[in-house]
């Protein structure tokens, strides 16, 4: 009747409300014709398709992402799904960016997952707590104390002034390295690398050749007398290099042969463009055996970053010495490593990133 679909029970008589036929729900509105689209029955919305199919799970719906339960109705608020956590507005919309509730402020991606843990936002880095909402005031992560403003905000003096000095005195950036340089966590690659975001952070054009598995005097292909060769350095106002956990773990040349492997790269990348700055980025704690007993080539973690450190300083070359100012140790390492041997979470790789940040602006 009139392009309406209705339905009649065995004795002919025009039924209205929920219907199961066959196992599949219905909805017949008041006048009997079977229910599409979006309606609302005692106080609760659904979601019928052209066949007056119920929805359920996840549908996008005119632009926008909505969740149903397995009763057909439509979710409103909090939503758990696996390990991910997303708020479904009043309308029922997936939310997405910035989202205030309850007197606190959450940041939603465009996937919709609750963020928990570092953000860099329009140039500007922010921290939520493990509940997703945005901290302010004094902050302790990973063992370290970060300053928070009342929007937010890490505090200038931390961020914001290494961001825009780097900006103000760099344009282009090439980062020499292995698979930390490259952004792996053990398990895959970290959504952002620390290079993509320093250049986020800073606007600053930046160039990834971080490459798994490389070292310094590895005898492969990709080590860094290779890249130092065959790379193009012309138009980079900086160069990072930032290898030797590889070495360690699995080179088996002397660590005097890694410091002459070193001092000749350096040289070569610097007759390609004199003018360009070169830093040094020694490895990041390696609390293995091999990093506390000493790895193939016969020599320790202190040892590989001490002798790392005497070639880049007696060339002139500043250098950022992990242990300084610790983001992993030997009490977090089990937290702030991924795979738990030697490859950083993406929350440790933000606050590398905040550091190495730090360290390019007051080199520059």
């Amino acid at each position: 009747m009139s392009g309406q679909w209705y339905y009649l029970n065995q004795s002919g008589v025009l039924q209205t409300g929920w219907q199961d036929v066959n196992g599949q729900w219905y909805y017949m509105n008041q006048s009997g014709a079977m229910q599409t689209g979006w309606f609302e029955c005692d106080g609760v919305w659904y979601y019928a398709d052209a066949n007056g199919f119920l929805l359920s799970g996840w549908n996008y719906i005119s632009n926008d992402w909505y969740y149903f339960q397995p009763n057909y109705s439509l979710q409103i608020g909090w939503l758990t799904v696996g390990n991910d956590k997303f708020y479904m507005s009043p309308n029922g919309k997936m939310s997405i960016g910035w989202i205030n509730i309850s007197d606190h402020k959450y940041y939603f991606d465009d996937n919709g997952h609750m963020r928990a843990g570092w953000l860099i936002d329009h140039q500007k880095w922010y921290y939520f707590n493990s509940n997703g909402e945005m901290c302010q005031g004094s902050v302790i992560i990973d063992g370290k104390s970060y300053n928070f403003d009342e929007n937010g905000m890490l505090d200038s003096q931390e961020e914001g002034n290494f961001a825009t000095k780097l900006n103000q005195n760099a344009n282009s950036w090439v980062a020499l390295g292995d698979s930390i340089t490259r952004g792996w966590t053990g398990g895959g690659m970290a959504k952002l690398s620390t290079v993509s975001m320093i250049e986020r952070s800073s606007g600053i054009k930046a160039v990834d050749l971080g490459i798994n598995g490389s070292g310094i005097a590895m005898g492969r292909s990709q080590d860094l007398a290779d890249m130092a060769q065959k790379t193009d350095f012309s138009n980079f106002d900086i160069c990072t290099i930032a290898y030797g956990v590889n070495d360690l773990e699995n080179g088996s040349a002397s660590l005097q042969n890694v410091k002459s492997v070193l001092k000749s790269s350096i040289n070569a990348i610097h007759a390609k463009n004199p003018r360009m700055k070169i830093l040094g980025i020694l490895p990041i704690l390696a609390d293995t055996s091999e990093g506390k007993e000493g790895g193939p080539g016969g020599y320790t973690y202190n040892q590989l970053c001490d002798a790392l450190k005497n070639v880049y300083q007696s060339m002139g070359i500043m250098v950022l010495d992990w242990r300084d100012d610790p983001i992993v140790t030997s009490d977090n390492y089990q937290t702030t490593i991924g795979d738990k041997y030697l490859h950083p979470t993406q929350q440790t790789y933000y606050e590398m990133a905040l550091a190495i940040q730090k360290f390019m602006a007051q080199s520059v």
